[in-house]
């Protein structure tokens, strides 16, 4: 009975800690890239494996235009998929903008780019 709670717990925790990046402040980490969102998605078309090595789970600025914007997700260029830590009101569609944000996966198939964690850099 313990090794099944234990064993449970440690599930718990571990999906807490993959889904949250591990508790980590995206707002005060520098980030290690900045990039266009145009040029970031070309580098996980063109290699997806040299790309996910370089950005999975880093801290990134990708800098593009607003082509969406719903609730706490903006989507920049159609193309890289931001989850705000908060809604965003004052984007509007066809601004730059440069987000920083955790970098967590490419849809191959929708040739997305995801980032949760992300707010707007001033």
């Amino acid at each position: 009975m313990m090794v099944l709670l234990f064993g449970s717990l440690s599930v718990v925790i571990g999906y807490y800690y993959l889904m949250t990046g591990g508790g980590r402040d995206l707002a005060t980490e520098n980030a290690e890239y900045s990039v266009a969102s145009k040029n970031i998605v070309t580098e996980f078309e063109s290699n997806s494996t040299t790309a996910t090595k370089k950005y999975i789970d880093k801290a990134i600025e990708v800098e593009g235009v607003v082509t969406e914007v719903k609730d706490s997700v903006v989507i920049l260029d159609k193309t890289v998929i931001c989850k705000m830590q908060q809604k965003e009101g004052n984007l509007s569609l066809g601004a730059p903008v440069k987000i920083k944000g955790r970098c967590i996966g490419f849809d191959d198939l929708m040739e997305e780019l995801q980032l949760d964690q992300c707010s707007v850099i001033k």
